[in-house]
C-alpha cells in the first residue's frame, strides 16, 4: 500500500537516518572468507558454509522451480526470473590480499583436482576451466603461474547437473517464534546439494531476497551456454541487519523517467533493500499530478511540460511493480515548507 509522509521541515530527518545506517559496520560471519563495505548495508549473507569436500562446479539445468502453496504468485515470477537471468562478473575483484580469494577458489573443487589442462586429470577425465577466466582458446589458464594456475576443476567430460528446485515459505514456527518480526519476514535458507537448489523461508518476502542471493551465486558460462553453480555443496542461512533498508530518490531537482525509476526498483530488490523512499516533489518542482489540484502539477513542474509529470497511472504502476518485488513504496510530500513549486500554481 502507498505511504506518503507529509514533512514541514524538509528531508534532513531522513537523510539523517540513511547516513547513520549506512555506515554502522555490520558483523560477518567467520564461515565466509570475504569483508565487503558496510555501506551496502545488507551485504552478504550473514552465515554461509563453504565444503570441506567440495564436488566441484555443476551445470543448473531446471526448467522450472516447484513452489510451495505459501509463496504466492509474486514468488512463482521471481522464481522463473532467475532462471533465466543471472549476475555476470567478467573477472573477480581482487585486491593484494590473496588468501580469501584462495579460500573461495578452494571451495569450487578439491585442491587435489586443481588443474591446468586435461593431462593433470586422471584418466576420463576434463580439466574444465570457467569461461570468465580462461585465458585464450588454446590456454586455459593464465601463462603467469602466479596468477590463476592451476584454475581448472578435473571433472567427468560432462560437468554433473543440478535437475531439483524448490521453494518454500512456511519454516518452522517453532524457529519463527524466536525472531523478531522485521527479521523473520525477510529471512531465508539456501541449501545447495550435487541434485538439487532448495530456498526456504517463513514467508514470500524472505524467498525473494533468496531469489536475489541465487541469482548472484549463479553464474553463466559461455563455453558451455548454461548456468553453473561453482560451490557444490553449500549452506546460506541469512536474516536482516536493519529493519529499514531504503533507496531515496529526489525527482524534485532531478526528474526521473518512469522507466528507470521501475528498472531501479529492480535493483533494490536484488540488493534486497526493501524501501524506496520517493521525494516527489519539494520547491524546485512538483512533478506528482493531482487530480483534485492539477494546477500544482501543471504550473509547478520542469519547465511547465507534460514530460516533467508524473500522472495517476505512473505512480500506481510504481507502486505495483514495489509489491511484484517486495519493496515498500513510501512517497514524501513536503508542506507546509518547501513549497516554492506550490506557490506558482496559488500566485497565477
Amino acid at each position: 500500500m502507498e505511504r506518503i509522509i507529509v514533512s514541514s521541515g524538509g528531508t534532513f530527518f531522513f537523510n539523517f537516518v540513511c547516513i547513520i545506517v549506512f555506515f554502522v559496520k555490520p558483523s560477518t560471519s567467520s564461515q565466509w572468507p570475504f569483508n565487503y563495505s558496510s555501506i551496502n548495508v545488507w551485504p552478504m549473507p550473514t552465515n554461509v558454509t563453504l565444503p570441506s569436500a567440495p564436488l566441484g562446479p555443476h551445470i543448473v539445468d531446471v526448467k522450472a522451480a516447484t513452489i510451495h502453496p505459501s509463496c504466492g504468485k509474486e514468488i512463482e515470477a521471481l522464481a522463473a526470473e532467475a532462471l533465466q537471468f543471472a549476475t555476470t562478473f567478467l573477472a573477480p575483484v581482487q585486491t593484494y590480499a590473496e588468501a580469501p580469494y584462495a579460500t573461495r577458489r578452494n571451495a569450487e573443487c578439491n585442491i587435489h583436482n586443481r588443474c591446468e589442462k586435461d593431462t593433470d586429470c586422471s584418466k576420463n577425465n576434463k580439466c574444465y576451466v570457467k569461461s570468465n577466466i580462461r585465458w585464450n582458446s588454446s590456454t586455459a589458464c593464465s601463462p603467469s603461474s602466479s596468477f590463476n594456475a592451476p584454475c581448472g576443476c578435473c571433472t567427468t567430460p560432462s560437468l554433473p547437473k543440478i535437475t531439483e528446485f524448490m521453494v518454500s515459505c512456511n519454516m518452522s514456527k517453532e524457529i519463527k517464534s524466536q525472531k523478531k518480526r522485521f527479521v523473520e519476514t525477510e529471512t531465508y535458507e539456501i541449501v545447495i546439494t550435487d541434485t538439487s537448489i532448495l530456498i526456504h523461508s517463513y514467508e514470500p518476502h524472505g524467498a525473494a531476497n533468496g531469489l536475489s542471493t541465487l541469482s548472484q551465486l549463479l553464474r553463466y558460462d559461455s563455453i558451455l551456454e548454461s548456468h553453473v553453480m561453482d560451490i557444490v555443496p553449500l549452506q546460506i542461512f541469512d536474516e536482516p541487519l536493519y529493519q529499514w533498508r531504503g533507496f531515496m530518490v529526489d525527482t524534485s531537482r532531478h526528474f526521473i523517467p518512469i522507466n528507470d525509476i521501475l528498472n531501479l526498483i529492480d535493483a533494490i530488490s536484488a540488493a534486497k533493500l526493501n524501501t524506496f523512499h520517493w521525494h516527489i516533489v519539494d520547491s524546485p518542482s512538483f512533478p506528482y499530478q493531482s487530480k483534485m489540484y492539477p494546477e500544482l502539477s501543471k504550473e509547478g513542474s520542469w519547465g511547465n511540460s507534460l514530460k516533467t509529470i508524473y500522472t495517476t497511472e505512473d505512480v500506481q504502476a510504481v507502486i505495483a511493480h514495489g509489491k511484484k518485488r517486495f519493496v515498500q513504496v513510501m512517497m514524501e510530500i513536503d508542506t507546509p515548507a518547501h513549497t516554492l513549486a506550490i506557490a506558482k500554481a496559488v500566485s497565477k
